[in-house]
């Protein structure tokens, strides 16, 4: 990947970088606007549903436990499917749960919608530290601290809300979780449609997509106003050493990507076709589950990226 580090060291810290900066950020407001909005509520809902102490806690609880398990299965689908897909699904999941934990009828059913929710605004972090820093030139990947000053915007937005609605309402806990997932679904919108962003070509190169991770870096630099310095054959050429020793890792076609036509043959193999090769299929699936990733991640070059994103 040295040679991806140089090109986005040449192409700088530019436009690009810096709007991805603020649409990342979001996430990091969506996280904490969630979990301070579920705990503004918390009093309400114990006098709607008739809650003991020990039981309203419970609710603060299923959402923690949604965000770590939303944390380790998008991490996980965002080296498979590609960030860029997970990055908006992400914040989708969290607003449509989030909203309809407005709707709730009974606690059960509450703290099954905060679980879900949990799962995807919890899963957003890891992506978008992901995304975020494999855009950046290895010199400025120390603004990945940075991202936290959206963190307090988030409680903020939580707070204000609790204070103006549910004084005035006698619905006024549902009234603030149907406005943060209005929140969130700008946050969707802009990731979708006010912002175009590219998939990361340190994923796309390390599923052997070099073709595609060399158009996302002349994107960057044409939109960027910088001329590349590596044609495309020397940009491949400088994998070959890297697959003498390893091959491409496994990685599903990013679904932004997909076309009819070349769904099946792309997804051929990933899914069994019967049920003789099931047992083949998920013993691969497990085997993909083993040290080797947290191995790459505590290497000499990325051990401080992940104690930065941990």
């Amino acid at each position: 990947m040295q040679i991806i580090n140089k090109i986005l060291s040449d192409i700088g810290m530019k436009s690009y970088q810096w709007q991805l900066f603020f649409v990342c950020g979001m996430g990091w407001i969506a996280d904490n606007m969630w979990l301070q909005g579920a705990s503004a509520v918390l009093p309400k809902v114990q006098q709607e549903f008739g809650l003991s102490n020990q039981l309203a806690g419970f609710m603060i609880t299923i959402t923690m436990l949604g965000m770590m398990v939303g944390g380790t299965l998008w991490g996980y689908l965002g080296d498979r499917i590609g960030r860029k897909p997970a990055f908006t699904l992400t914040l989708l999941i969290a607003f449509v749960f989030g909203s309809l934990s407005a709707l709730s009828t009974s606690f059960v059913v509450l703290c099954l919608m905060l679980f879900a929710m949990g799962s995807g605004v919890g899963g957003n972090l890891p992506v978008d530290g992901a995304l975020f820093l494999e855009f950046m030139p290895p010199e400025k990947r120390g603004l990945l601290t940075l991202l936290s000053i959206f963190w307090p915007v988030g409680s903020l937005i939580a707070s204000i809300l609790a204070w103006v609605l549910i004084p005035n309402f006698d619905n006024g806990w549902r009234y603030v979780f149907i406005s943060l997932g209005l929140i969130t679904l700008i946050m969707v919108t802009s990731r979708t449609i006010l912002f175009s962003f590219y998939e990361s070509p340190k994923f796309l190169a390390s599923c052997g997509r070099y073709e595609a991770a060399y158009q996302v870096l002349q994107d960057l630099a044409d939109k960027n106003d910088v001329e590349l310095n590596v044609d495309l054959q020397e940009f491949k050429d400088s994998f070959q050493n890297d697959e003498a020793e390893k091959e491409p890792i496994s990685c599903e076609v990013a679904l932004n990507d997909l076309s009819p036509q070349s769904e099946s043959s792309e997804t051929q193999g990933l899914i069994p076709q019967n049920a003789s090769s099931s047992l083949a299929w998920f013993q691969n699936f497990i085997d993909e589950l083993q040290l080797e990733p947290l191995r790459i991640l505590f290497s000499p070059e990325y051990r401080l990226t992940t104690i930065l994103l941990w």
